[in-house]
């Protein structure tokens, strides 16, 4: 470990740490991939006949898969609040990487027909499913096993693992518009992030078997203070909590996906920038950001929490017009600072935002209520987000509409940040709930 994460983290959690980000790397290695690869995908799954229309199509399943994770929320994320969150842990990322596999492999519209995209469907479903569980329970376990003092920049090692999981799907894909022609990325290049996807999610899911629970859901275990119906008492009494995730989660999550998903699209539809340019930026900018979401969770463990927050809100509503405005003028040195800017006050945000939302709630219902708020506000706005994006863009033929929908998004999430509680919910009970009837040793 080098020296300045050894004064920074405590002894023995670095393995923890990787256990819990690994999947999301993971994971997010195929979201991103099928994100930045949609049009070599639309291509391969759907009537060549009409370009345009498969586009929006592909982008509609990258959404489609969102749609599932409040239902893999509600199941997955009980599940985690009864027997554990490294057993909620290791069952995503397994059906992650199944999902993942499949894709990697699955015929094309000109070999099978109307099944390709039926296919497809399915596991982006499979997908969806096995994230709405992962999140929470990732969230939850770093949370709880890190030092107060710490818990912001320990929690930001699994925010920054979407980065780098963004920055790996990339960084591949990058390399291989390198040494393949485009008619080899178009017929197999693409495929390559899914597939190595596949083989790290077969090892993080043994390293995830592995995994020890963390001591604060232990001792609530042993004291009989896990909640025997998560989902009743989450509907009880967690109802604010939930709101303030949603509203918070509006800015980071729908930000995210419209830099890291529909910004390469983005400039090469509307900006026409070659499509290899546009993936060195992506590139370069969720590296930038995989390494500045560290320092933004250190900030937040040293600087006021809210503040932080607000000023982010605030920089998204005042600077999105102005940055997409200048960004017309399809100079590279401009459109870079632009990704860096807004890949720099997301790195704050979630950096910060990630362990405000799980101090919304008690242990006993933590990574329900976290999975479900997160997922109903991810599907409904974040994962619709480049679907949007190329809506809006097309419709209006306006290159405008990426703002719209950033300013859009920060409205609610300042709004959210100001209600929001700051201090951790272990040692402040607020309700009594159905206890379970054995403890654990």
């Amino acid at each position: 470990m080098p020296p300045i994460l050894g004064q920074l983290l405590p002894k023995g959690i670095l393995k923890a740490i990787v256990a819990s980000s690994i999947g999301n790397v993971i994971e997010w290695i195929d979201f991103g991939t099928y994100g930045l690869a949609a049009p070599f995908i639309a291509a391969q799954f759907f009537s060549p006949n009409d370009p345009a229309t498969a586009t929006l199509k592909t982008f509609g399943l990258f959404a489609v898969g969102f749609l599932m994770r409040p239902i893999g929320a509600l199941v997955i994320g009980p599940y985690g609040d009864k027997h554990g969150r490294n057993k909620a842990l290791a069952l995503t990322i397994l059906l992650m990487a199944g999902g993942t596999g499949a894709i990697g492999v699955l015929p094309t519209y000109a070999s099978i027909g109307v099944l390709a995209p039926l296919l497809l469907t399915f596991f982006r479903l499979l997908q969806g499913f096995a994230l709405g569980g992962e999140w929470g329970a990732a969230v939850s376990y770093l949370y709880e096993l890190a030092p107060a003092n710490r818990r912001c920049f320990i929690s930001s090692f699994r925010t920054s693992g979407t980065g780098l999981g963004f920055f790996a799907a990339s960084a591949v894909l990058a390399l291989m518009t390198m040494i393949t022609s485009a008619e080899g990325m178009k017929s197999w290049g693409w495929r390559v992030p899914f597939l190595f996807a596949l083989v790290t999610g077969i090892i993080a899911f043994y390293i995830r078997l592995r995994l020890e629970d963390s001591p604060i859901f232990l001792r609530a275990k042993a004291q009989h203070k896990t909640s025997k119906q998560p989902l009743t008492d989450m509907v009880k009494y967690d109802k604010k909590g939930m709101a303030i995730v949603f509203g918070i989660s509006m800015v980071g999550n729908s930000v995210f996906y419209v830099l890291f998903t529909a910004w390469p699209n983005y400039l090469t539809e509307a900006l026409r920038i070659p499509y290899s340019v546009s993936m060195k930026m992506t590139m370069a900018a969720t590296l930038f950001y995989t390494i500045m979401v560290l320092a933004g969770g250190l900030l937040a463990d040293i600087y006021n929490k809210k503040k932080l927050l607000e000023i982010v809100c605030v920089g998204y509503l005042l600077l999105s017009y102005p940055a997409f405005l200048v960004m017309q003028t399809k100079s590279y040195i401009i459109i870079v600072g632009v990704f860096l800017l807004f890949s720099l006050l997301l790195a704050v945000l979630n950096g910060t935002a990630v362990v405000v939302l799980a101090e919304q709630f008690p242990t006993r219902t933590r990574n329900t209520s976290l999975s479900i708020a997160s997922t109903l506000q991810t599907s409904l706005f974040a994962g619709t987000a480049p679907l949007c994006v190329a809506w809006l863009t097309s419709v209006l033929h306006n290159p405008m509409a990426p703002a719209y929908y950033m300013i859009a998004a920060a409205i609610p999430s300042y709004i959210a940040v100001r209600y929001a509680t700051y201090t951790g919910m272990e040692d402040q009970p607020t309700h009594e709930p159905k206890l379970a009837g054995t403890a654990t040793r």
